[in-house]
């Protein structure tokens, strides 16, 4: 009996401290707008730079963890076909995305660009994501032409890796399979 009261300590022990390594993944996704630099002049597929990055709305732990206006980083729009996407994180340090792959690139007459990419969002160790590890996450970058300006938006929408049973789960399970061991000690 003595054995099996210390099976059951280090089992629950093990268990309880893979509940607290466990870091979660990110859900929601965020609605960002921006300036062009250049602002004027050429067509929707020059490369331009994306300038006041500004958080406007969000979903989720976007909306759970950023206000609006919040500032991210510059990043690069690339002259069509654009291949890759890498926006950093040198002021708001929140997150990174970096694409691993471009979805699609097309534009509609001569007044819209829409850019979109597959990749990962990696969180900061800032107290705006705490305890989230890098999730899959979209990101379509939509350029507006009025004129001869140009304006653009963007959105970043999470998607999470499929569902894996949490440690809780777990836990469970381990404690009813050691309470069938426990039963089946005691029969004999």
């Amino acid at each position: 009996m003595k054995n099996l009261f210390f099976a059951f300590a280090v089992a629950a022990a093990t268990l309880l401290s893979g509940m607290s390594a466990q870091a979660g993944y990110l859900s929601g996704s965020g609605s960002f707008s921006f300036t062009l630099s250049p602002s004027t002049g050429g067509a929707l597929n020059d490369a331009r730079t994306a300038q006041n990055v500004t958080f406007t709305s969000g979903t989720g732990d976007f909306a759970a963890n950023l206000t609006a206006g919040h500032v991210w980083s510059n990043f690069s729009i690339l002259a069509a076909p654009m291949n890759s996407l890498t926006i950093p994180d040198n002021i708001a340090h929140f997150g990174t995305f970096v694409s691993s792959s471009q979805i699609a690139d097309s534009t509609t007459g001569t007044l819209s660009r829409t850019i979109a990419f597959g990749g990962t969002f990696t969180p900061t160790s800032s107290s705006l994501f705490p305890g989230y590890s890098a999730t899959p996450a979209f990101v379509t970058i939509t350029i507006n032409k009025t004129g001869s300006s140009f304006s653009g938006s963007f959105t970043i929408a999470m998607d999470p890796p499929a569902t894996v049973p949490e440690p809780a789960s777990m836990a469970i399970f381990g404690l009813g399979a050691l309470g069938i061991a426990a039963r089946r000690f005691r029969r004999k």
